[in-house]
């Protein structure tokens, strides 16, 4: 049995709040319960009730303050707590709030004197199991709401052991992957230099220049060299399929016209097309509103998407690779074959790690099958996405949207990619980054260039103007400061050695910082101040 707590008014009542009445078969054996009730009457009350319902193998202890009976309720010492509603202050709902805060983590049952849903909805809220009207409260009501409350403990306790476990297994399940990431990246890393050296060696042997080579051995060593080319490209594929994973790959987002981005892989395009015997067509809309996005990446995930419709559409297919106005402030780029398409269980995991197209072909059978993988993380990196329609003899194309650039627009597509990193990213801090000083334009574009290779895949750099850029910062902690100290400092550096002397100072001017989750208020009023600084006109009306 429980020691109940000894004062004046307990040493007078000892039979009520103690040992109990009547006895009775109890399910709950060694059930101890606290009372907290500023009324002895409606303590009395209580424990006839509890007595009524659970026989007298239960443990009593009564308080009468809030103060007393919060310092109790944290120890967790009890079974079940019982509050009345006619304590001072705030009452029973300030109590079970204060006491959750400081660590209760038993079931806490209401006794309510009033007839008001507010006062019960608002215990309830603060965290009790139960709310129950004392002037209906009978023994069968009291034993059911005790019942329920402990066994909802019993399964959240369970539910958090649960959790608990889960989480240390996802801890050891990512620091397994950890290891795997550097394992793969060390030997890739490894793999590099014997390849290049057999490379090196078999070009030297190819070209004459250890002696003479006649037509087979030049024939064998071109298979080698080929070969070497293959396996360089998987390892440099494992690579890049870690470094995206890991949001750490290399992109300099900025302006482009969607023209501009087609037209930069075209001789490559054309070189594909014509080995393989295919014909390629290009069509790309008038008028376009420009886009947000690294060139290269995009330049890649094109030319990969090109080279697969190279590898299944043989000779006499034809491509046609196109551009034109997407949905939702959005271009498309896309790749269309008349090739024999892809099933539709292919489908659904072609953009998979290590996913082959599924064809029962050489071409197919080449390579990690990490390219399609590559090129859908390449377009989300890039706030986009990768997506493909087909069906079996049909052919197939393969969309890639690309965000218009509209700084009003990019701002909230880059709280979305946050969601979608690897990252716990709680939060984004904004800063305008301004040169002091007087500054051409090559050295405007150098510190455009710095700023770009010192912001991370999840970061955001937008330019104002010629000489202001916002800076969207991805922070756990709301880190800003730190990254723009870090910026600053690799800028010192820079300016140090560049041998054509220093170029302007930097400086970072704070404009706020939005929870990545929920809705973002007062994110508009942002965009106005960063354009306020850098004296641009904003779109927003």
């Amino acid at each position: 049995m429980h020691r109940a707590v000894s004062t004046d008014r307990e040493r007078e009542r000892p039979s009520r709040l103690a040992d109990g009445g009547r006895a009775r078969s109890c399910a709950h054996p060694g059930l101890s319960v606290l009372l907290v009730a500023a009324s002895d009457n409606l303590a009395d009350r209580t424990a006839g009730l509890v007595e009524s319902a659970f026989g007298n193998r239960c443990a009593w202890q009564h308080t009468r303050t809030v103060d007393d009976g919060n310092a109790l309720m944290q120890r967790n010492e009890h079974d079940i707590y019982l509050l009345a509603d006619d304590l001072s202050g705030d009452g029973a709902a300030a109590l079970v709030r204060s006491s959750i805060n400081a660590g209760c983590r038993q079931p806490i049952i209401v006794l309510a004197s009033h007839a008001d849903p507010r006062l019960d909805l608002k215990a309830l809220e603060a965290g009790a199991a139960d709310c129950l009207p004392l002037d209906e409260l009978t023994p069968g009501l009291l034993e059911r709401s005790i019942r329920h409350a402990l066994v909802r403990e019993h399964t959240i306790k369970s539910a958090r052991g649960e959790i608990d476990h889960l989480s240390a297994e996802i801890a050891r399940l990512n620091s397994l992957r950890d290891v795997n990431h550097r394992f793969v990246d060390d030997a890739c890393h490894d793999f590099r230099s014997p390849l290049t050296v057999i490379k090196e060696f078999a070009a030297i042997i190819a070209d004459g220049l250890a002696g003479d080579v006649n037509e087979e051995q030049l024939e064998f060593l071109e298979i080698i060299l080929t070969r070497v080319d293959q396996l360089s490209q998987m390892v440099d594929s494992i690579l890049d399929a870690s470094r995206l994973e890991s949001d750490v790959i290399s992109v300099k987002r900025e302006e482009h016209a969607a023209a501009e981005l087609i037209d930069r892989s075209r001789p490559t395009l054309e070189q594909l097309a014509s080995r393989s015997g295919a014909k390629i067509h290009f069509s790309v809309a008038d008028t376009l509103p420009n886009v947000f996005a690294d060139a290269d990446s995009v330049g890649r995930i094109i030319v990969n998407l090109v080279t697969n419709a190279c590898k299944f559409i043989g000779d006499d297919g034809e491509i046609e690779v196109w551009a034109t106005a997407g949905d939702d402030m959005s271009v498309k780029i896309g790749i269309t074959d008349n090739g024999p398409g892809i099933a539709p269980d292919h489908v659904k995991i072609i953009f998979d790690r290590f996913q082959q197209l599924g064809q029962d072909t050489p071409a197919a059978k080449s390579g990690l099958g990490l390219g399609l993988h590559i090129a859908s993380e390449l377009a989300r990196v890039n706030f986009g996405t990768l997506s493909v329609e087909s069906e079996p003899n049909k052919g197939s194309t393969f969309a890639m949207t690309l965000p218009v650039f509209d700084v009003d627009h990019l701002i909230p597509l880059h709280f979305r990619f946050l969601k979608t990193s690897r990252h716990d990213f709680q939060s984004v801090s904004m800063a305008v980054a301004t040169t002091r000083g007087e500054a051409d334009a090559e050295a405007l574009a150098e510190i455009e260039r710095f700023l770009s290779r010192q912001i991370r895949t999840y970061d955001l750099l937008l330019g104002l103007n010629s000489s202001n850029w916002l800076a969207c910062v991805a922070c756990t902690d709301g880190d800003l400061a730190s990254i723009t100290t870090r910026i600053e400092r690799a800028y010192a550096e820079h300016n140090r050695n560049r041998p054509e002397g220093a170029l302007p100072d930097i400086s970072f001017r704070s404009i706020g910082s939005w929870a990545t989750a929920g809705r973002q208020e007062g994110l508009s009023d942002a965009i106005r101040s960063a354009y306020a600084i850098s004296d641009r006109p904003s779109g927003i009306h």
